[in-house]
């Protein structure tokens, strides 16, 4: 599939999620954005469509080497700068994911995701905002669902991503791009 189609899928795909999801305002909402390519691309199609949202935030785990994550930052402010998105960028305490992982008997993935949705939603309330945006897609709800089937969960952890859930008081996760397939 050319870059073209695969954009033109996503976009119909963000528009169906936001008329599905009325409850969900862009300009209400901050956008998780790691310099990834998925989160990278709801960026600029959001802006596209005239969607830009009030906030990108980029959270450091410091689980990387200093220089990495440098480029990393650079990447995301360029980011923002050409999109015209403001950006907050949160930092994880030195050693806070290791510890949260040894405290409650979890892997360092595990810790860092719990860390990072706090770090979100606790700057997404502090701005005054009522949603947090991801670049979740179609790939990634199969990853979940393969990783849950070889950890044996029951039924109800099989469940998979839903497209928008309760994550903070007032304040709601959404992943636009859940039912749109990866660009690889």
């Amino acid at each position: 599939m050319r870059a073209h189609e695969s954009e033109s899928i996503a976009i119909s795909g963000i528009r169906s999620f936001f008329a599905l999801h009325p409850e969900i305002q862009v300009a209400e909402s901050a956008l998780a954005l790691s310099g990834g390519r998925d989160s990278s691309l709801l960026a600029r199609l959001l802006v596209d469509l005239g969607m830009a949202p009030a906030l990108s935030i980029y959270v450091n785990h410091r689980l990387r080497s200093n220089s990495e994550l440098e480029a990393e930052i650079c990447i995301i402010e360029k980011i923002c700068g050409n999109l015209g998105i403001p950006l907050s960028i949160l930092d994880i305490g030195p050693g806070s994911i290791e510890r949260l992982a040894r405290f409650q008997g979890i892997g360092i993935e595990a810790a860092a995701r719990r860390l990072r949705y706090q770090a979100l939603v606790e700057e997404t309330k502090k701005k005054g905002l009522k949603a947090i945006l991801t670049g979740h897609h179609q790939d990634d709800q199969l990853e979940t669902l393969f990783l849950r089937l070889m950890r044996s969960s029951g039924s109800k952890g099989l469940g998979c991503m839903r497209a928008v859930r309760q994550i903070g008081p007032g304040i709601k996760l959404a992943r636009p791009l859940l039912g749109v397939a990866s660009r690889d």
